[in-house]
């Protein structure tokens, strides 16, 4: 019926059986025909014929109003087809590991999303979820921590941070910025988790100077052992990123001089092309990072040193 019905339309937009057959591109006894099988399929009077003109009855311009409904709701169909085969994805989906994703990533997509069209969906994973999510294709890219290594993904080092000592208030001189591991040493440790690079490079340089460090706790993020510290469990090493927002009245901070750093890789498939959009936020992620860090070492009077990469 849906010839007819389409027939029917075009013969009540244009007024007669003539311009409808233009209309369609038909001819005009083809109109007059699908016109009658229609009115007999309704079982009504639809068009009154007088003189070689159409008239439309009452009952045609009430059946039109519920065709016009059908002939817009198929053209926003239409509409939505064409709108899906020319779809560009205006979304960017990122993950990052707690360091990043806690304080520097938010304050990147608040002033990235002021600016640009493009929606984001963040989160905060572990380095190996990342991982998985990034693989699988869920998201575009992700920031992980070096440990993290995977043949499906491709590996750019972002940043290269060395790490900073904390301490709960007052427990060792504040008047001596540069800490050594033999000045730990004595006190109760919070360590990373012993697959993390940065504690396999502490016990390293503990073997090379023969220290042992009392490690009474262990835990994955940095966040943790910065909360652990504030609550007097003992001191440990961090990124200095987590210290971002912490006031120099919550804990003390120090240099450390031997070579502990941390490092994270932006990570994405290798059968992935990143987005313009995507490169963008990459860009102020780099920008606000380097902007964190010089915050963080003027708050707490420390040098941090610090290597940051072009993507």
């Amino acid at each position: 019926m849906y010839k007819e019905i389409e027939t029917f339309r075009a013969v009540m937009l244009t007024g007669s059986a003539t311009k409808a057959a233009e209309m369609l591109g038909v001819s005009q006894s083809a109109v007059s025909q699908k016109l009658k099988i229609f009115e007999s399929d309704c079982g009504l009077e639809l068009f009154r014929r007088e003189r070689g003109r159409l008239e439309a009855t009452e009952n045609a311009h009430i059946l039109m109003l519920e065709v016009e409904k059908h002939f817009r709701g198929m053209e926003l169909i239409e509409h939505k087809v064409k709108s899906l085969k020319n779809r560009i994805d205006t979304t960017i989906h990122l993950a990052a590991h707690p360091v990043f994703g806690q304080q520097v990533i938010p304050k990147v997509i608040a002033g990235f999303v002021q600016s640009s069209v493009t929606k984001v969906k963040f989160s905060i994973n572990g380095s190996r979820d990342i991982y998985e999510s990034v693989d699988s294709g869920e998201f575009d890219f992700g920031l992980v921590a070096n440990e993290i290594y995977g043949n499906s993904c491709v590996f750019y080092s972002f940043c290269t941070v060395r790490g900073v000592l904390i301490t709960p208030k007052n427990m060792l001189n504040i008047a001596k910025k540069s800490k050594s591991l033999s000045d730990m040493a004595g006190h109760n440790f919070v360590a990373l988790n012993s697959e993390d690079t940065t504690r396999i490079a502490l016990e390293k340089e503990c073997r090379l100077k023969k220290i042992n460090l009392n490690m009474v706790v262990e835990t994955p993020y940095c966040h943790t052992v910065l909360e652990l510290v504030k609550s007097g469990a003992g001191m440990g090493i961090v990124h200095p990123l987590t210290l971002a927002g912490i006031g120099s009245d919550v804990i003390d901070a120090f240099d450390i001089r031997e070579n502990i750093y941390f490092g994270s890789n932006l990570i994405f498939r290798k059968d992935k092309t990143l987005k313009e959009s995507a490169k963008e936020l990459i860009k102020n992620l780099r920008i606000q990072t380097a902007r964190e860090l010089k915050d963080v070492a003027r708050e707490h009077g420390i040098d941090i040193k610090a290597k940051q990469f072009d993507i």
